[in-house]
């Protein structure tokens, strides 16, 4: 067992026949760790079973009638799964009377890369999951971020800072991915131990604010950096997101 359902899955419910449940789950490896897309069911009637045969408008193939979204998890292991607090869906159901309207569900097991995008296919229903059979129809769908952007570290016009554990890099230039368009977004490194290395502390560094998914760090000494010991990362955000960073040589 890895993950169930839990109170706030059910925090819809108005009474003891409704509640949340997962449908299935699509794992798969991204970067340095796991992620996967977990379609919620939200059960929120029970269809009498007596009405589960054809007629002039259809036919109920479900008992249990709800929206179905997919949500987003992460694991470090693939054994402990965690969840994101908002539990906002990662690939939201569409408008009404769009093809996807009332069910996520069906996500293929793994995204592809497709130039600066990440592309995911899956399969959307018109209906909620008891919905009649017609009008009930599956359609295979595509949902796409920019590179690794299924989530950010964001910062406000208030300004945050992250700080990250002592890293090994390969590479020895630093680069972003981050929309720092409307904003700032400054980087210094930092020994094991947590001391600003000369040279590379925020006020140094050459303030970016621009939107991009492969932007090299620059200081005023240049871009490389010593990477022959392990090294703390301090990102200081106004007004931005940082989605990822890497290194290359």
């Amino acid at each position: 067992m890895i993950l169930i359902p839990d109170q706030e899955d059910d925090t819809f419910a108005k009474n003891p026949k409704e509640r949340g449940e997962f449908y299935n789950m699509s794992g798969f490896t991204y970067g340095s760790q796991f992620l996967g897309f977990l379609p919620l069911l939200q059960v929120k009637s029970i269809v009498p079973r007596a009405s589960n045969v054809t007629s002039s408008e259809g036919c109920n193939i479900s008992p249990w009638d709800g929206p179905i979204e997919a949500q987003l998890t992460h694991s470090r292991d693939g054994v402990q799964w965690n969840r994101f607090e908002d539990r906002s869906p990662i690939i939201p159901r569409g408008e009404p009377g769009s093809f996807d309207a009332g069910m996520i569900l069906a996500v293929a097991d793994r995204p592809i890369i497709v130039g600066d995008e990440v592309w995911v296919y899956y399969t959307g229903f018109n209906t909620t999951h008891g919905g009649l059979m017609p009008p009930k129809r599956s359609t295979i769908g595509r949902a796409a971020w920019r590179l690794d952007g299924f989530v950010s570290l964001q910062a406000d016009s208030g300004g945050g800072v992250v700080e990250t554990v002592p890293v090994r890099l390969k590479g020895n230039r630093l680069v972003l991915n981050t929309d720092a368009s409307k904003g700032s977004l400054e980087v210094e490194l930092l020994s094991w131990d947590g001391s600003p290395l000369p040279g590379y502390t925020r006020s140094d560094c050459d303030s970016i604010s621009s939107d991009s998914v492969r932007r090299i760090v620059r200081w005023k000494q240049g871009e490389e950096i010593n990477n022959e010991k392990p090294l703390r990362i301090r990102f200081f955000l106004t007004n931005a997101h940082l989605y990822s960073f890497c290194s290359s040589v």
